[in-house]
């Protein structure tokens, strides 16, 4: 069931128990602009419509999860550090204009925060989310766009290489956990690195719920060759090359990485998210589905 916020005219400011100077300290920050200008904006109708209506639990609030999503890419936080803020940066509840501090406002899981990333992706909505985002800043701060120096930065979303990085990371954490399940031994053989990183993880951790969007592209590269190196590994071996989860890994790096050469030398390259089709692995769990791009 789908939950979104409700404009209801608030007779009290939500913000009361803070300070004079405070709040207007506030009001100067970032915080407020985004409030004022680029909540409002957000597509919520358009991931509304990738949840069922008459069944499930209702939603997390989807104005705010769409505007974590944002500040995330804003503040580069990990998903752990972005819930946090959500819980406890009067900062982050005053932008997405969070009244009330009940745990049904102020607490979201980073499970439910993947998810609703992975829908918005889905759906191909991560252009359209931050250049709405970017034009109601810019409409804002009534910034000229017209003319554009040659030096400007250009900033873009990293949430397509977020979503990249699970399916390659879950896919080699698949092989590696069904490898310990059935044979320790041969388990034992892989790379204790690997093992910790992908396998032997605290209680409650995800794979890679500390990594930052400005460290998808570095982690993204690193995880294909982790999955390289595993793949070589046991290449060769009939029992393992049988396996369906290792042939899963074999497919995710036929179609998400290529190995380049260069002066004699090779390397493992991650493949630009357009050169990947339709028909590509999306779900380790269900090898047979697909994106058909509608």
């Amino acid at each position: 069931m789908i939950r979104t916020s409700k404009k209801i005219p608030r007779l009290f400011d939500c913000f009361w128990f803070l300070g004079p100077k405070v709040q207007m300290q506030l009001k100067g920050t970032w915080a407020e602009t985004f409030r004022k200008y680029t909540l409002p904006q957000l597509p919520i109708q358009e991931l509304s419509e990738t949840y069922r209506k008459d069944r499930g639990r209702p939603t997390k609030n989807l104005q705010t999860g769409l505007g974590l999503l944002v500040l995330q890419q804003m503040h580069d936080t990990t998903d752990e550090e972005t819930v946090q803020r959500l819980a406890y940066d009067i900062r982050w509840q005053y932008a997405l204009d969070i009244g009330q501090t009940s745990d049904e406002e102020l607490y979201m899981c980073e499970r439910t925060l993947w998810d609703i990333r992975q829908r918005a992706m889905e759906i191909k909505m991560e252009e359209g989310l931050f250049t709405t985002a970017s034009e109601a800043l810019v409409r804002a701060g009534g910034v000229g766009v017209g003319t554009q120096r040659m030096d400007s930065v250009h900033v873009q979303s990293n949430m397509k290489r977020l979503g990249r990085l699970r399916l390659m990371g879950r896919t080699l954490q698949a092989f590696l956990k069904n490898l310990r399940r059935k044979e320790r031994s041969i388990y034992e053989r892989v790379e204790e690195e690997i093992r910790k990183k992908y396998v032997e993880l605290r209680k409650g951790e995800d794979i890679f719920s500390r990594v930052k969007p400005s460290e998808a592209a570095q982690t993204l590269a690193q995880v294909g060759q982790d999955l390289q190196d595993v793949v070589e590994q046991f290449a060769g071996e009939e029992a393992i090359e049988r396996m369906l989860s290792y042939r899963m890994m074999q497919r995710v790096l036929r179609e998400q990485c290529r190995v380049v050469e260069e002066e004699g030398e090779t390397r493992l390259e991650v493949k630009g998210a357009i050169e990947v089709g339709g028909d590509s692995l999306a779900d380790p769990s269900e090898p047979d589905g697909g994106c058909s791009g509608h």
